[in-house]
């Protein structure tokens, strides 16, 4: 009999790995009654590296989605919840998470409103490494094999808040988002929980692949796998 073997690497399955990390998923006791959202999660065959490891990192995205400011209410409640809960425990570790802070006006362009915030600045190696996973694990549970090749990642959801260029750098980044949610929205999705995660998978010829990501209804990531 074949050893079965990581979806990342060829070291042996030791566990199995939810895509996307369990953690960004609202618990039971966080929701209304009746409400569930971590029934039929995805999951594939995972090494000790490559799962249990990465905890942190797992921590990281789940930090990262809960406090962008596009999402649903169940973010919303998310972080008021599980999120608020984690930061109590282990301060250090997210105080780590939001480096470089700075405060920021938002203005709502409709009503003219103003709200103070505070961004920071996005730890994108550790980011766009989360991500690589998630492409794999996704690839994997969909293909039923590895994936080898090349990967790029789009987040248009992650914007520049220095540089004189940075109005007209947001401005294509948006619209480019915007041309992917568009193509996308006529894809079939997957994910029995598409409140807080679901994705499309899109290949054309040549092993190319888009992967388009939706978490908590809003924020979006598109992973082209192969060469464009």
């Amino acid at each position: 009999m074949a050893k079965s073997t990581c979806y990342m690497c060829d070291e042996k399955v030791t566990s199995r790995e939810h895509v996307p990390p369990k953690c960004i998923f609202p618990e039971k006791k966080d929701l209304p009654q009746n409400f569930n959202f971590r029934k039929n999660l995805f999951s594939v065959p995972s090494c000790d590296i490559h799962n249990s490891h990465k905890s942190r990192d797992d921590e990281y995205l789940m930090f990262l989605l809960s406090t962008h400011l596009v999402g649903n209410a169940h973010k919303a409640r998310h972080f008021a919840s599980k999120v608020k809960r984690a930061i109590e425990r282990k301060p250090h570790v997210f105080k780590e998470f939001m480096k470089e802070q700075s405060p920021i006006k938002l203005v709502n362009e409709k009503t003219g409103e103003v709200k103070e915030s505070i961004a920071y600045v996005v730890d994108e190696d550790r980011f766009n490494n989360i991500i690589t996973h998630l492409a794999h694990g996704i690839y994997f549970y969909h293909k039923k094999e590895k994936w080898s090749g090349e990967i790029n990642i789009f987040t248009p959801m992650l914007a520049a808040y220095d540089g004189e260029d940075r109005i007209e750098r947001n401005a294509s980044i948006q619209k480019q988002g915007d041309e992917l949610k568009e193509v996308f929205s006529n894809v079939n999705r997957h994910g029995e929980n598409p409140e807080i995660f679901q994705f499309s998978m899109a290949s054309g010829p040549e092993s190319q692949h888009v992967i388009y990501l939706e978490f908590y209804g809003e924020f979006t990531i598109s992973i082209f796998m192969g060469s464009f």
